[in-house]
């Protein structure tokens, strides 16, 4: 078996992770009824990208609003980032 990791810095960010905290679509998410390993299913070999095309179609706005915060997140810690390599702050 081969060790996977959640492709997402900051776990709140995946979609994954943020459906197994809804009652409606949890069967979507990275929840596998194991999570007290101390792990999702992805780490434990499940296909991050097949669950997240499941959860995509039953939950398209949800994947899109996860994905808008992942790249708001990246934008301000390349922004703080350049900030400090030019000494701005």
């Amino acid at each position: 078996m081969s060790r996977q990791r959640c492709p997402h810095t900051n776990i709140v960010n995946c979609p994954l992770y943020v459906a197994a905290h809804d009652g409606e679509i949890w069967r979507f998410s990275c929840a596998d009824g194991e999570i007290d390993a101390g792990a999702c299913a992805v780490a434990r070999s499940a296909n991050y990208h097949e669950h997240l095309g499941l959860l995509r179609a039953h939950a398209p706005r949800l994947v899109a609003e996860c994905e808008w915060r992942e790249r708001l997140s990246e934008a301000r810690i390349q922004r703080e980032h350049n900030w400090l390599l030019h000494g701005v702050h």
